[in-house]
């Protein structure tokens, strides 16, 4: 061969090798750089839904404590456990479930008529003073429901009036649901807010419930019971689907201890709160 050849030979295949060199460089930079970038969005998408599910769970609480103050919500606990004291607690809560559960109107007209059953009884003159108000933060608000307990876990008022009003914590068929739950950490830590985790809870149809509790306690400091919020898992689900930056493919999922979704996965038909994760 050559030497002019050879010269031109060797050049072209050194810069060949220098074009393959830099070529598989840059890639590896940008490569880096991209994962880097990735990770950083999705680490703050994360950051973000952690942010909005704590400052939900403290709004929530600030609520449950504003209530846990408030003169109607004691007065009307004391009124109740009073009504509770004079009679048989199981033929009152008997009586209580018939009124507002059994004889209840059809929805369309039950937001008037149920708030006063009109049979005369002291337990209805308390629950219309209540109602309304207790009615009205709950649907302005987003909350499931709202809940006054006594300390003998008897339940005294929910604004729902489902198949767990007029029954009993301690002893009752919802003995061992996240509302007992809370209601007995909330007894035994008075200073603080008791939460629970998701879990199905069947006087709601078998859908997911969150709830939170916290003792009542009279101007004279003494503990008179236990009011617990229902809280809704929409708005959960409604953060943790927030789809922005996610692109076609990213994905955030909350899951508990037991290994289980706590929120929807964008990518199935079905509800996957409180099943595994698919994958």
């Amino acid at each position: 061969m050559k030497p002019s050849r050879r010269f031109w030979l060797t050049s072209v295949l050194s810069l060949c090798f220098g074009v393959m060199l830099f070529a598989w460089g840059f890639s590896q930079w940008y490569l880096s750089s991209y994962t880097q970038l990735v990770a950083k969005r999705l680490v703050l998408l994360n950051e973000l839904r952690i942010g909005a599910l704590e400052q939900y769970f403290a709004t929530a609480a600030a609520e449950l404590s504003f209530w846990e103050n408030s003169d109607d919500i004691i007065e009307a606990q004391k009124a109740f456990i009073k009504i509770s004291n004079q009679g048989n607690s199981k033929t009152l809560s008997a009586q209580m479930r018939k009124l507002y559960i059994d004889d209840k109107p059809l929805p369309m007209e039950q937001d008037n008529k149920l708030a006063d059953a009109n049979d005369g009884s002291a337990y209805s003159e308390a629950h219309q003073k209540l109602h309304p108000i207790a009615k009205l933060f709950v649907t302005k608000r987003g909350y499931y429901d709202m809940f006054l307990i006594g300390l003998n876990g008897d339940i005294y008022y929910t604004v729902e009036k489902e198949d767990d009003f007029a029954t009993n914590l301690i002893d009752g068929r919802w003995r061992d649901t996240g509302l007992t739950d809370v209601y007995r950490r909330a007894k035994e830590k008075p200073e603080a807010v008791a939460m629970s985790d998701m879990q199905t809870y069947s006087p709601s149809n078998g859908d997911p419930a969150i709830f939170m509790a916290r003792v009542l306690v009279e101007v004279s400091g003494k503990t008179i019971g236990v009011i617990a919020f229902q809280l809704p898992t929409e708005q959960i689900l409604k953060i943790m689907n927030y789809t922005v930056g996610m692109r076609k493919t990213g994905e955030t999922y909350l899951v508990g201890q037991d290994q289980l979704m706590r929120s929807h996965s964008r990518f199935s038909t079905t509800s996957t709160v409180l099943q595994y994760p698919h994958g």
